[in-house]
């Protein structure tokens, strides 16, 4: 018998409402949040310079960002960054050569001759935001930069971007920033007042002392995520013990209702003969993993009910992809929640629970 379900003791349902807080305060999960999530663009300063940034992670009073570059096509030339098409997928690379109408195409240390109406050349440029010219920025490309840094998280504010898609593993998908100059500049006022009114930006954080700290709160998350619920093996289980279909990754990832572009998170709970249980499966199209959390429910106050074995799915359904987001896409999140989102609009409506689930 292979056992898979941890078992939720009275002092963690705090707990897991506190992850689950601390997931809505720090991942843009769809609320429209003050301040600056994961995967929002916002503006900030590098090395005294005023620039666009992504945040990467959120940690404390930090975030690690990166700096987001303009993206410029230029023709093919012998040193040139570039896309290139091959097969059904793109891959970032640079040009070692061009022959006629050929390209040696360097990418993931690996060279292959492309046709050169296959390859998408370009440059990346800084952008210095004080001194910046131009009308409206809907019609740059932008992509992020490779290395990425720590910044306080003081006065960051989340900007309207458009995205076509996430980057992959393989290249970087431009996107566009939906400010025009006046906006703009409203926003460096505002960051400038902010900046101003603040006494903890005089030095930023050593990022020895946050990269130690953080190390120290992957660990502490990877235990937590193993006491509330998750297990590795338990997907395998499923798809070995209770869905034999799942055995093959086309049954799920073929089929053309599930969206390419966003974090899948599905969860439910139930109640029999005075024992809850709830899981919660998070599915990433990108990396075409699926993580699943299960657990059996303690009572608590009162007694275990349908409803609230639900509204643990519910909080899980926050706690998994924050506890898990190392692992995961930096896709959107699309939440389905058994009884709890209303059936007709189970795409993208909030979950509602009522105020008697949680007594605790």
């Amino acid at each position: 018998m292979v056992h898979c379900f941890t078992y939720i003791e009275v002092n963690a349902r705090s707990l897991l409402k506190s992850v689950a807080s601390s997931a809505f305060q720090n991942v843009n999960l769809g609320e429209r949040l003050p301040g600056v999530h994961m995967c929002d663009v916002s503006v900030a300063l590098v090395n005294d310079t005023l620039r666009f940034v992504e945040v990467q992670d959120i940690f404390e009073s930090a975030v690690l960002a990166k700096e987001i570059l303009i993206r410029e096509s230029i023709r093919p030339r012998i040193g040139a960054l570039c896309n290139a098409q091959l097969s059904d997928d793109l891959y970032e690379g640079s040009i070692l050569n061009i022959s006629g109408d050929n390209v040696l195409f360097s990418y993931d240390n690996k060279s292959i001759d492309v046709p050169l109406s296959d390859i998408d050349a370009f440059v990346l440029q800084p952008l210095d935001i004080r001194n910046a010219t131009l009308e409206n920025f809907c019609s740059i490309q932008f992509v992020t930069s490779y290395e990425d840094f720590w910044l306080p998280r003081i006065a960051l504010r989340r900007l309207p971007v458009k995205r076509q898609s996430i980057d992959s593993p393989n290249f970087r998908t431009p996107f566009s920033i939906n400010l025009n100059f006046h906006e703009l500049q409203l926003e460096i006022s505002r960051f400038d007042n902010c900046i101003a009114q603040s006494l903890s930006l005089v030095s930023q954080p050593s990022r020895s002392s946050l990269n130690k700290a953080l190390a120290q709160s992957r660990l502490n998350e990877t235990l937590l995520c193993r006491k509330l619920g998750y297990n590795p093996n338990l997907w395998q289980f499923c798809c070995d013990h209770v869905i034999p279909e799942l055995r093959d990754p086309n049954f799920l990832w073929a089929k053309p209702d599930l969206p390419r572009d966003k974090l899948i998170v599905v969860s439910d709970g139930s109640e029999k003969n005075g024992i809850g249980g709830t899981a919660t499966v998070i599915a990433d199209p990108i990396s075409r993993r699926v993580f699943a959390f299960a657990c059996q429910l303690s009572p608590g106050p009162g007694k275990v009910s349908s409803y609230r074995a639900e509204t643990y799915g519910f909080w899980f359904a926050a706690a998994g992809p924050y506890l898990l987001r190392c692992s995961l896409s930096c896709f959107p999140i699309v939440h389905w929640a058994g009884a709890i989102i209303n059936q007709q609009n189970l795409d993208f409506r909030p979950c509602e629970v009522s105020g008697d689930i949680w007594d605790g």
